[in-house]
């Protein structure tokens, strides 16, 4: 689920580049915990529809758990 957008910004004091997030009013409070994953991606610089647009889409997701059918080897695996 799409929670917000970044932009990369450069600080006018120091240059040094850094990543300026606004997160949406649905998302907040905003809760992050061990089973969940802030994810950022880039949006490509053809694709914004203008140089004001966000850099990045902040997405929040479930993190997938391996099953142990995911992780079987195939010497665990049962022929029949």
């Amino acid at each position: 689920m799409k929670v917000g957008s970044a932009w990369t910004k450069k600080s006018e004091k120091t240059g040094k580049q850094f990543i300026s997030i606004s997160l949406m009013d649905e998302a907040l409070p905003l809760t992050i915990s061990e089973d969940k994953i802030l994810t950022f991606w880039h949006i490509p610089k053809e694709d914004r529809k203008s140089e004001n647009s966000p850099h990045w889409d902040v997405v929040l997701s479930k993190k997938q758990v391996a099953t142990s059918e995911d992780t079987q080897t195939p010497e665990d695996e049962t022929l029949n």
